[in-house]
């Protein structure tokens, strides 16, 4: 028994040391910040879909006019997807004042060039950018006050650069807002691993940034395949491409968004999540076999008694957890490792209840049913 419990932990431990390598193979920040000039800068595009965001647009696209734009020649554009709350006012309002701010109206979604959902919206806001660059958020957003030129910078290292990454951290004001947060830093560490090990399996579309040559390369979301998650169908594109995608973990390029304030919101989000990560396919599998092995080592020995295994196997979960997530808390200057043991055992419980909820295909988001 002995044997079989370490062959599974074997397995776990070895999760922990390819997204760490992952996660320390590459930083490009200190080389971006030596070496590039915002001279001769390209013109840049910011793409930010918006649906009934009354609550959150004026927040968002203050943030981004409000950010450091020094040397960047740049344009706003919202595209206001069918709203029926006072998004549109807001933006005509806030048009006033920011002169680069475009607003493109979607009355029906047939307006969207057959695309349904968000990758419609983000498709006719980059068919009308003038960028060479296009960067994307969404409108529950707001950017760090150096994120234009972060992100724009992380393009110079090699024009065979197509796809940049980053982080989206979480508006905490609560305990529960708090483990969405460590869940999410987790989430991108794992994804950031994937990409510098050329396995992609992931990237959060609100912290995003394309080369438009790059985008009608591959097609553009006019013929990548309909996704929920139409970030992770942009980065499977990109990297089955002739381009190179970067994902930096630096406090600069970081962007903050609004947690779910419900357990449904919560759980009709992962589903999305999971139903959009099937496009990983034997990825998904290896994922899911990560996990299973711990919790098949664990249960074993919890059935046999085998309380010093038992012990040891939670502890090497626990200790593999944080260190590989502490590097992403470390280059984020974040301090959520003093919470880390809470959203540990929040992502136990998660890793349980959600598999349960992919046996339900229709996704609902955004007011809308996808299959």
């Amino acid at each position: 028994m002995t044997l079989l419990y370490l062959f599974f932990a074997s397995i776990y431990i070895f999760r922990f040391i390819f997204f760490s390598i992952g996660n320390l193979k590459r930083d490009y920040i200190h080389k971006i910040k030596r070496e590039y000039s915002f001279e001769n800068s390209p013109f840049v595009s910011i793409i930010v879909p918006a649906r009934n965001e009354e609550q959150n647009i004026r927040r968002c696209v203050e943030s981004i006019f409000s950010s450091d734009k020094q040397g960047i020649q740049f344009e706003l554009i919202v595209i206001d997807d069918r709203s029926s709350d006072n998004t549109h006012s807001i933006l005509l309002e806030l048009q006033q004042i920011h002169p680069q701010l475009r607003i493109l109206k979607i009355n029906k979604d047939e307006e969207k060039l057959g695309i349904k959902g968000k990758p419609g919206a983000l498709n006719l806001g980059i068919k009308e950018s003038k960028g060479e660059i296009i960067l994307m958020t969404d409108a529950d957003c707001t950017v760090h006050p150096q994120w234009l030129r972060t992100m724009v910078a992380s393009f110079q290292e090699s024009p065979s650069i197509g796809l940049v990454a980053s982080f989206t951290l979480i508006n905490e004001t609560n305990f529960f807002h708090k483990l969405q947060a460590i869940e999410w830093i987790q989430a991108h560490t794992l994804a950031r691993g994937g990409v510098n090990m050329n396995s992609p399996i992931g990237c959060f579309g609100n912290n995003l940034a394309i080369r438009k040559e790059a985008y009608y390369a591959v097609g553009g979301y006019e013929t990548i395949p309909f996704s929920v998650t139409e970030d992770l169908a942009l980065l499977q594109a990109v990297f089955a491409s002739k381009y190179e995608i970067r994902y930096i973990c630096y406090e600069f390029a970081t962007v903050k968004t609004e947690p779910t304030t419900t357990v449904k919101e919560f759980l009709h989000q992962h589903h999305r999540w999971g139903v959009g990560g099937m496009a990983l396919k034997w990825k998904a599998v290896v994922l899911i076999c990560y996990s299973l092995s711990m919790w098949i080592a664990v249960l074993l020995s919890a059935w046999n008694q085998d309380f010093i295994w038992l012990g040891s196997l939670i502890a090497i979960k626990f200790l593999t957890d944080f260190l590989l997530v502490n590097i992403s808390f470390n280059r984020l200057n974040s301090r959520h490792n003093t919470w880390f043991i809470y959203g540990e055992i929040f992502m136990i419980l998660v890793e349980i209840v959600i598999p349960f909820t992919m046996l339900k295909q229709k996704v609902e988001w955004k007011g809308q049913i996808f299959r």
